[in-house]
């Protein structure tokens, strides 16, 4: 391991890693005894144990043969040999290197790379739209997955609690892994200098704005036919407004990710403070006070024997015991054998009390004004089409107006199958004068 990092450290520093720099660099680590293991493979040959450039030489031949590295010599330079690495290996490379050094790990800003991308490209460069739009999709790609992992690792931070026994333990696992890897790097930043509700409505309406420009979109598409393999235009297009409909739906994931998140470290931070609080108590325990007693007993000090006699004499009945052993601190309970009787019956009443209530739930869950009774009306009233205008409603009464706020209001749940948008323009709708509302279908155009 510590050769392919030597070898990854060089990778990124050299365009070429040469043969001799690496054997220099890895003898250094020979010398401080972090590699000698590797002598014991060959015992026949105790030259393995004098000449390290000859153990050096055995793991790179070892890395060759399993293909993590290949040798070769340089076109420039006679016979001087180089070390090359597979594209695979650089890949594997850099997740073991990732895993040993996780105090390395640095927050990327990713929805302010997103929105500073946008408003550049929607205010001074129109031809790097596209560019922004596939930037977006990668910046929020590695942004769900950073916090999916997170989610899943408080998880499991969640339940070391459990298991961790003193309070040492639990304190660095918290402050000297938690809070500089995950707090300090992850969590603070997400919820501070590159917040979701920092950057969120701004995007939003940039990518709102560009959807409702036939030209703007046009303009998008001919980039994108120009970057990419797309039989025509219209095909372009429609991977462009794909692409949009997509980053608008990442927005909503990160947002729920982010209140998972939220509940989880509250929970994780809650189960610290109460596991600490457990052991701190703990240690003022009877059983902690009766061994410090014992302790003294034990000192072989006459005059704090005497005291100790003096001070508990009154509250504690002290007797001289030759040996301690596991009975000698408590009585053992005498086991019992469990009694089997028949089961009771159980007596149903011919009245039954909670019938209003049932009638009172059921009537209140088929209302017409419930969440789900108003999101199904959409449904039907949207049927096939993947927009409904409050215009066409045609509010005929107060019980269609009411329905209409309600699936307004719904409408800004991300549960729900559509979304809603208002606009400052007033309409009338049947018998009420009203906000312009489109109600949009999810994931469609």
């Amino acid at each position: 391991m510590e050769t392919l990092f030597a070898i990854r450290e060089l990778f990124n520093r050299e365009s070429l890693i040469e043969k001799d720099i690496l054997v220099t660099k890895l003898n250094a680590i020979l010398e401080k005894d972090f590699i000698t293991k590797y002598d014991s493979e060959d015992e026949d040959n105790n030259k393995t144990q004098k000449d390290s450039r000859y153990t050096i030489n055995l793991i790179l031949r070892k890395l060759e043969d399993c293909g993590w590295l290949e040798q070769e010599y340089s076109q420039l330079s006679g016979f001087k040999e180089n070390i090359v690495l597979p594209p695979y290996s650089v890949r594997i490379i850099d997740v073991l290197y990732e895993i040993t050094k996780e105090s390395e790990i640095v927050f990327s800003a990713h929805l302010y790379s997103v929105y500073a991308n946008l408003v550049n490209a929607d205010m001074n460069s129109p031809e790097y739209r596209y560019s922004a739009l596939t930037n977006a999709q990668q910046n929020f790609n590695e942004l769900t997955r950073t916090l999916r992992i997170l989610a899943h690792d408080l998880r499991r931070r969640h339940k070391l609690v459990g298991i961790l026994t003193t309070s040492n333990e639990i304190l660095s696992e918290h402050f000297d892994d938690y809070t500089k890897n995950i707090l300090e790097q992850i969590y603070l930043p997400l919820k501070t200098q590159d917040s979701i509700q920092r950057f969120k409505g701004s995007i939003l309406e940039i990518l709102y704005s560009w959807m409702r420009s036939p030209s703007t979109i046009e303009g998008i598409a001919k980039s994108a036919y120009e970057k990419n393999r797309f039989s025509d235009y219209k095909e372009a297009e429609s991977y462009v407004v794909d692409l949009i409909v997509v980053i608008i739906e990442y927005l909503n994931e990160v947002e729920k990710l982010v209140d998972e998140i939220d509940v989880r470290h509250n929970a994780y931070v809650s189960a610290v403070s109460e596991k600490l609080k457990s052991l701190i108590y703990s240690n003022q325990s009877a059983k902690k006070k009766l061994t410090s007693i014992l302790e003294v007993f034990m000192s072989g000090n006459e005059l704090m024997q005497q005291r100790l006699i003096n001070l508990t004499g009154s509250e504690i009945n002290l007797q001289r015991q030759g040996y301690v052993d596991s009975d000698s601190l408590f009585v053992r309970q005498s086991a019992t054998a469990k009694e089997i009787t028949e089961p009771q019956p159980i007596v149903i009443s011919d009245i039954d009390e909670s019938d209003e209530v049932n009638d009172l739930v059921e009537n209140r869950i088929r209302s017409p004004f419930a969440s789900s009774m108003v999101v199904e009306y959409v449904r039907e009233l949207m049927g096939d089409e993947n927009a409904l205008d409050l215009e066409k409603w045609q509010l005929s009464n107060t019980d269609e107006l009411i329905k209409a706020i309600m699936a307004t209001i719904r409408g800004f749940d991300t549960n729900v199958f559509y979304t809603t948008e208002i606009e400052d323009e007033r309409v009338v709708s049947g018998r009420f004068n009203v906000p312009k509302t489109i109600f949009i279908r999810r994931r469609k155009l």
